[in-house]
């Protein structure tokens, strides 16, 4: 799902990238979350965490959401002062991040990289979910049928 996301997002401007998933451990979080640091601005390096209690279609859909960002990170657009103090949307500052995304659904939806996320989130798992990719797998075992037959 997240090489299909991120060519969806990036064609052929896709540029080298690490992605280590590993399970969500902090419930606050909608969708699930990605690191913005160093790593993930200089070497394209990310974490992705993904909450694994969720159903499948949510776990696509949250996966969606963090390829948005790590696309917006890759483009420029999403990054951070050099302290990692603020977070930068296209060069500009987003003060009170944090802040902002625990007061409420409302708030959080307003950021601007966030309402871009999460605009998209649906629209890139629905294209999985018609994908010819997707359809390729159906007929190699009965449990992946299961699986592709019930999202």
């Amino acid at each position: 799902a997240i090489m299909f996301y991120l060519d969806i997002l990036m064609g052929s401007a896709r540029k080298n990238y690490k992605i280590k998933i590993q399970k969500l451990s902090n419930k606050n979080t909608q969708f699930g979350e990605i690191t913005l640091n160093i790593d993930a601005i200089n070497d394209h390096s990310f974490s992705l965490f993904v909450d694994t209690n969720a159903s499948v279609s949510f776990m696509l859909k949250g996966i969606a959401h963090e390829c948005m960002h790590i696309y917006q990170i890759m483009s420029g657009q999403l990054s951070a002062t050099k302290d990692f103090s603020t977070i930068l949307w296209k060069g500009k500052p987003i003060t009170n991040y944090s802040q902002l995304t625990q007061k409420n659904y409302k708030a959080y939806a307003k950021i601007p990289f966030e309402k871009e996320a999460i605009e998209n989130a649906d629209v890139l798992r629905n294209k999985l979910m018609q994908s010819d990719e997707l359809k390729k797998l159906i007929g190699i075992d009965a449990t992946l049928d299961l699986f592709v037959n019930n999202l």
